[in-house]
């Protein structure tokens, strides 16, 4: 699955903007399974997914709001830990999506795309282990985009 190519287009972003967007949403995730699954498991992730770090630092400056995109997934991971589990993951892609000058409704489409992704790039048992996060980011199996998961709250709650 081209992540960056579907980033860009639906959320009409340039290259740049869209690695720094999937980078971003891809280390929350792995923080939010580290935090809720196993350390192992998030490791895992990673593993299966290098490009996600090689994707936030190709973020533009002016897309972590001058402080760059390490601070700002340095607050998502602390929200992950202070708030935990959906509150959390919530609160760091709010923050992502409005640094990234989106509006919340974008993170509809955005939240779906990285859970799939992920589900192109892993084996079937880690995808096992990370399922309940992916559930966080699209509402469980087959919700609509919109319809539950992070990309609806954010929607509801920010729109």
């Amino acid at each position: 699955m081209d992540l960056i190519g579907a980033l860009s287009s639906q959320l009409n972003l340039p290259e740049g903007q869209a690695k720094g967007l999937a980078g971003g949403l891809l280390n929350l995730v792995q923080g939010a399974v580290k935090e809720q699954v196993s350390p192992e498991a998030a490791g895992q992730l990673a593993q299966a997914m290098p490009e996600a770090n090689a994707w936030a630092q190709e973020a533009p400056a002016e897309a972590a709001g001058g402080g760059g995109l390490g601070d700002l997934l340095g607050m998502g991971m602390s929200m992950l830990g202070a708030s935990g589990g959906t509150a959390g993951l919530v609160a760091g892609v709010a923050k992502l999506i409005e640094k990234f000058g989106l509006e919340p409704s974008h993170a509809a489409v955005a939240a779906p795309l990285v859970a799939k992704f992920i589900e192109s790039k892993v084996d079937p048992g880690l995808l096992a282990k990370v399922q309940p996060v992916l559930s966080m980011l699209t509402g469980g199996g087959g919700a609509p985009a919109g319809g539950g998961g992070l990309g609806g709250m954010l929607g509801g709650l920010l729109g």
